[in-house]
């Protein structure tokens, strides 16, 4: 050929052939996983079989990649002829559920102006279309030759749908061709919505110098994933750019959604990303979150609920042998209690109570003890008395019995106490570590067992252990005869009959003497005017009729109401070792109720004297309108609240300042640290309370417990109920 001569076809296409050897020689497009490839021509290593129209237009031609694996490629490059019209289409591709198809394009493309000659007839572009179709279909395009390229690409772009046309960003000349370097191009487009199973591509070539490289088509998809304990499946992607997809996730094995909510969910996007994430799983009972999944409590490890995190270590004198555990398993001889949650401890019953001692007087028996040694592990300790009274010769109890065993003798006749016997202030649930029994039988053999019990007690396979002791009553017990039958009722007479003693060794009718009493009205018993101690321990003093002298002020005050109203003579005695003391009547000035109080203390030597009584009495009658408040206080050198005078409870604003009135501020912090941070709750302290307060100076104590009474006494005054003091 002559210098200068435009180059013939085939000439040019061997000139292309170098061209696919180079193009791949760059790095290969890695994988992204959340594409879904429904075509890729470089995988292809057999023929593609794609159609092409006219037989002299696109060539599939065969070439090798860097790692020299065969590849098929196509090429066109009729530049020297005007009026191109040559056709490539794909076979028929499968959505496989795709919307939004993306089609990557890898070309090359020569520079027209580096080709001698075809100023008119070469062009740098290609255009692409699509067309649907729900299964594999032909060519779609009809006719040979010339003639039927002309036709058939009339036929296709009827048929089709276009795309785009596309240009090269940069295109390659026969000195890139010398010096091997080859320009490679990358186009994406996308398609859809689609509607049918799948769809066709092709490629019309109008007069350029292309070779096609690779086609790769796919769409995107949400990958698999678990976020929040929650596993999401694949998830296509919208067509539409804006539009989310939301996705119900699943919890993964061993771990559930939270109770009334709904379901974990996140929004697939339509670039195949997960967005949104809303709600979350948590691992169930026995379970942990470790990496997005749900592993079994080791163990020695259990957790209880969803709701906890993590496992955690089993409780003291507990254990937990499997995995999985939602509950540690008390070791032998512990328990929980039904109240106690399953992080608590295993504990275990009490001891006995240690150092139980007693005083008897007359038909009164006063009991003390010490707490146990070992408490089991609980602060809930109380204690439990059982009386059984046998006859004066029978042995008794043997130490070590089971609680709750009665106990008997070669005869059988010990009983228990029954209802004759009261227990002041009450038989269970003590928390005090002191009782009182009243009205014990002469000539009697008395056993008493107290038991320490707290909140596991009963539940273990051991028996209580307790306490005993044996008090033997002498000849000159008292006794209050409860079984008394009225035999015949008269206007001015009643015939009354009772059983004679049926315990062992009881003296005969001629030997027993009877005491009766009777009141103008039935059930005026003398335990409405005594004082504690005359009632418990028999004893009458100055101060304890100084107690009745104040029933006496407050009867005349309400007008001949009976005290404690309609209460039985058990519920008094109860009442008042519980604090309870008679409220103010109708019109009774504060300070007269305010002396009748005093009349009341507790402890009979804060009790005033008749004299200041007589002297308190005489100024509130000669100036009514200004009582001696500060005369109530009855002062004493014993440290008590009498050497204090206070204003009334509202005037006090805080705790601080009821302190600082008591000149004991120095116990500020130990009151706000126990968490007492108001004066109703103060008011109900006892003298167990100020010991667990540390405070262990017995004229503090007198001092805090005499102002503690003052409060509570004002407390249950403003609120229009009993006294308590």
């Amino acid at each position: 050929m002559e210098t200068g001569a435009c180059p013939s076809p085939q000439r040019l296409l061997i000139s292309l052939q170098p061209l696919f050897l180079l193009l791949l020689l760059g790095p290969s497009r890695p994988g992204t996983a959340e594409e879904v490839v429904l075509l890729d021509s470089k995988e292809s290593q057999a023929e593609l079989g794609w159609t092409a129209l006219p037989s002299n237009g696109w060539e599939e031609i065969s070439g090798v990649d860097e790692n020299d694996r065969p590849i098929r490629t196509y090429q066109v490059c009729n530049v020297l002829e005007p009026n191109q019209n040559n056709w490539l289409q794909t076979g028929w591709i499968g959505r496989r559920g795709g919307q939004r198809i993306f089609i990557e394009l890898k070309f090359t493309l020569r520079d027209c102006s580096s080709i001698p000659g075809v100023a008119g007839s070469c062009k740098e572009t290609f255009n692409l279309y699509y067309t649907e179709a729900e299964a594999e279909a032909g060519a779609g395009v009809e006719g040979e030759g010339k003639a039927g390229a002309a036709l058939g690409g009339t036929l296709l772009e009827s048929r089709q749908r276009k795309v785009a046309t596309i240009a090269a960003d940069e295109s390659f000349t026969q000195g890139d061709l010398g010096e091997r370097k080859m320009k490679l191009n990358v186009e994406v487009r996308e398609i859809g919505p689609l509607s049918r199973d799948g769809f066709h591509l092709a490629f019309q070539d109008v007069g350029a110098c292309v070779a096609l490289v690779s086609v790769r088509v796919y769409y995107k998809q949400c990958l698999a994933t678990v976020q929040n304990l929650a596993a999401f499946p694949d998830t296509v992607a919208e067509a539409a750019f804006s539009s989310l997809v939301e996705v119900t996730g699943t919890c993964v094995a061993h771990s559930e959604g939270e109770p009334g909510r709904p379901p974990p969910r996140m929004h697939c996007s339509a670039d195949g990303e997960w967005l949104v994430p809303v709600g979350r799983c948590s691992c169930s009972a026995g379970f942990q979150e470790r990496e997005e999944s749900c592993e079994a409590c080791p163990p020695g490890f259990y957790k209880v609920s969803p709701r906890r995190p993590l496992c955690s270590p089993c409780p003291e004198h507990s254990s937990a042998l499997a995995n999985a555990s939602t509950l540690c398993v008390c070791q032998d001889s512990y328990s929980r209690s039904p109240a106690d949650p399953p992080s608590a401890s295993c504990t275990r019953p009490p001891s006995a109570p240690r150092d139980l001692v007693y005083r008897l007087s007359r038909s009164t028996l006063l009991l003390r003890w010490s707490p146990p040694e070992d408490s089991g592990g609980r602060s809930d300790i109380t204690y439990t008395v059982l009386c059984q009274r046998c006859g004066e010769d029978d042995p008794g109890v043997e130490q070590g019995q089971e609680f709750g065993q009665g106990p008997e003798s070669a005869e059988g006749t010990c009983e228990p106490c029954g209802p004759s016997v009261s227990f002041v202030p009450r038989q269970t649930g003590l928390r005090e570590r002191t009782v009182t029994l009243l009205h014990l039988l002469p000539h009697s053999r008395y056993t008493i067992r107290v038991a320490a019990l707290n909140g596991v007690s009963g539940l273990g396979a051991g028996g209580t252990t307790y306490a005993q002791v044996t008090v033997p009553t002498g000849l000159a017990a008292q006794w209050i005869e409860n079984q008394i039958h009225p035999d015949r009722v008269e206007p001015k007479s009643v015939s009354l009959s009772w059983e004679e003693p049926g315990f062992p060794g009881a003296p005969g009718a001629n030997n027993t003497e009877y005491e009766i009493q009777y009141f103008e009205k039935s059930g005026r018993s003398p335990v409405l005017w005594a004082a504690p101690e005359t009632v418990q321990l028999g004893q009458f003093t100055s101060s304890s009729d100084v107690w009745s002298f104040g029933i006496l002020m407050w009867e005349v005050m309400a007008f001949g109401e009976r005290p404690y109203w309609d209460m039985s003579s058990q519920d008094v005695i109860q009442a008042v070792e519980d604090g309870f003391r008679l409220p103010p009547p109708r019109s009774c000035p504060s300070a007269l109720h305010q002396l009748m109080l005093h009349c009341w203390r507790k402890n009979p030597k804060e009790r005033p004297r008749f004299t200041q009584i007589h002297s308190i009495l005489c100024k509130m009658a000669k100036d009514p309108e200004n009582p001696p408040i500060t005369a109530l206080t009855c002062p004493r050198p014993t440290g008590s609240l009498c050497d204090y005078s206070f204003p009334t409870f509202p005037s006090f604003r805080s705790v601080d300042e009821w302190l600082e009135a008591l000149n004991l501020d120095q116990y500020k912090n130990r009151f706000a640290c126990a968490g007492y941070k108001c004066l109703e709750s103060v008011a109900m302290l006892s003298l167990d309370d100020l010991f667990r307060l540390g405070i262990f100076n017995r004229a503090h104590r007198d001092i805090l417990l005499s102002g503690i009474r003052m409060l509570r006494t004002q407390v249950i005054e403003l609120q229009g109920q009993g006294v308590q003091v």
